[in-house]
């Protein structure tokens, strides 16, 4: 038995062993141990089992909490000659008085424990263990095991092996809570997603010109008090947009100074992520054109240690041929231990990626009488019906925006297969001479309304057809309805193709529905047409029977 005075410089080691190897959020259980997951992980793909290093005994309580008690050697076979084996290859001594649990116990120097939770976890012959192969796919787990001393181990290679202490009786040191532990681990994966109305979308859909934004999350690796340093890079590939700004950063769900990351290659040049100085063995992050470095190492502190780190990210849109806009980010962790004197970083960098998509809408412009004819020059204005913007488009940049109203909205004309804003002289004559395509628009309601007729077609309202087009650019599909003139709209393929007439005569009557506006518009019309030539007859008839001079 322990006099008082090892009895006490073991509590306080414990307490201290405690404070290293148990921080985290979970509510401890009076009895056991509760595993916790870093902030924003679960435990899924860990495998914990638990091997007793020592028991408790002569425990004193004062009020709530333990004020004394010591650590000796639990009584399992194999027991003595592991932990002797572990404290030798960690260089550590086991004062006089006291076991090899008690020395463990007693040990203060994070460094040291480390190597010994190594040793311990390496050694080929070991104990039975108390529990073996725990698992959850939740962020906790707690192992019902008896009060004691305990290295814990995981199958998933990442993860560092631990030594902790369970309550005793349910209470803690005073000032250490017992029996809780976060999983620390080297490496933790790193995850991107588009936001789109304050929600995480895996893709979605941003028209060209427009601004996306975006968050990248990952979780600091476990960076302790035992000298242990941390690297965290990470690298932006983005395909069809330009890199716009940081607008945030948050650890722990807390606002950060977003200064603290830096970038690099945000001119589009790229460049290096350069390695902590004094972090041996750590190496550079390349970062290449196109690419954007986020270098995470000012955030790599005590206080931030397996908590979440949040990158608000916006940039904007540009035109592919494809519609198709890729984020794939890649997590480039780096951390040295002490306890071997090695850095250790992923063999496979884990990577995440999110698609922003955009699409087309296509018509073909054709003659009421003849639909196998196709006719350019006709003029085409978009509005978007889920803002009520008209949108105009830069023809160089290929970007949309909003329009003031439809008089200063884009007009696009048929035939215009570069979509520069003319029509050249090839392009009339082209097989393509009456199609019409706009693309990188984002998912949604578009009302395409007629606003030039052809030469030789009717040019009033009555005669241009408006129709609506409901695009779902992720899934790459769009459909078409005649808004006014229904019968004039009919669907090509993937186009609308959209007829013109010569004369208001040869407005359908059948199928479709017309508007109570575009019926008056016609009747009105026609009413034109019949008083016209009821005044031309009678200017006839007049010149008819008038004297010859």
């Amino acid at each position: 038995m322990m006099d008082k005075k090892k009895l006490g410089a073991s509590c306080a080691a414990v307490a201290a062993l405690a404070a290293l190897f148990a921080p985290g959020s979970a509510m401890a259980a009076n009895t056991g141990i509760v595993l916790s997951a870093a902030q924003g992980q679960t435990l899924a793909g860990h495998s914990f089992t638990a091997y007793r290093i020592g028991d408790y005994s002569n425990i004193t309580v004062s009020g709530d909490t333990v004020s004394g008690f010591s650590v000796s050697n639990p009584t399992v076979a194999n027991t003595q000659a592991w932990l002797k084996s572990a404290l030798t290859s960690a260089n550590v001594s086991v004062p006089s008085g006291y076991d090899e649990a008690g020395a463990i116990s007693k040990t203060t120097n994070a460094t040291s424990l480390r190597r010994i939770a190594n040793a311990l976890a390496k050694a080929v012959t070991k104990p039975a263990a108390v529990v073996s192969g725990k698992t959850s796919p939740t962020g906790t787990l707690t192992l019902d095991v008896p009060d004691g001393l305990y290295l814990i181990t995981d199958t998933n290679k990442d993860t560092l092996p631990m030594i902790v202490g369970t309550k005793m009786g349910g209470k803690s040191t005073a000032g250490t809570t017992l029996g809780k532990l976060t999983v620390k681990g080297k490496s933790y994966n790193v995850d991107k997603k588009l936001v789109v109305n304050g929600k995480e979308q895996s893709s979605g859909s941003v028209a060209v010109g427009r601004t996306a934004t975006y968050h990248i999350t990952t979780t600091l690796p476990n960076i302790g008090n035992d000298g242990s340093a941390v690297s965290v890079h990470i690298v932006d590939n983005m395909v069809g947009q330009k890199f716009k700004s940081l607008d945030g950063v948050t650890v722990g769900g807390q606002s950060v100074d977003k200064n603290q990351v830096k970038l690099v290659g945000t001119d589009g040049n790229g460049g290096s992520m350069a390695a902590p100085s004094g972090m041996t063995g750590a190496t550079a992050t390349p970062v290449a054109k196109s690419e954007i470095g986020f270098n995470l190492d000012a955030l790599c502190t005590s206080d931030h240690s397996n908590k979440q780190v949040v990158l608000t990210v916006t940039t904007t849109i540009t035109a592919t041929g494809d519609n198709n806009h890729v984020n794939k980010v890649t997590g480039y962790d780096q951390w040295h231990d002490p306890a071997t004197n090695t850095t250790n970083r992923p063999t496979t960098p884990p990577t995440s990626q999110v698609q922003t998509k955009t699409g087309d809408l296509k018509l073909s412009k054709t003659d009421s009488q003849d639909a196998s004819l196709r006719i350019s020059d006709a003029g085409f204005k978009i509005q978007d019906t889920g803002t009520g913007k008209w949108l105009t488009y830069d023809f160089a940049s290929k970007a949309w925006s909003d329009a003031a109203d439809e008089a200063s909205a884009t007009q696009f004309l048929t035939g215009d297969a570069n979509l520069d804003g003319t029509l050249s002289a090839s392009e009339k004559t082209a097989d393509t001479h009456g199609d019409l395509k706009v693309s990188g628009l984002a998912s949604g309601t578009y009302l395409i309304k007629e606003t030039k007729a052809p030469a030789g077609y009717v040019s009033s309202t009555v005669g241009m057809p408006t129709l609506t087009a409901v695009l779902d650019a992720e899934k790459g599909t769009v459909t078409y309805k005649g808004e006014q003139l229904p019968n004039l709209t009919t669907v090509n393929g993937d186009a609308a193709l959209v007829a013109n007439i010569k004369s208001l005569t040869e407005l359908p009557l059948t199928g479709g529905v017309w508007t109570a506006a575009t019926a008056l518009a016609i009747a009105a019309a026609f009413a034109g047409i019949a008083f016209a030539g009821v005044g031309a007859s009678r200017r006839l008839h007049d010149r008819a029977n008038a004297p010859l001079a």
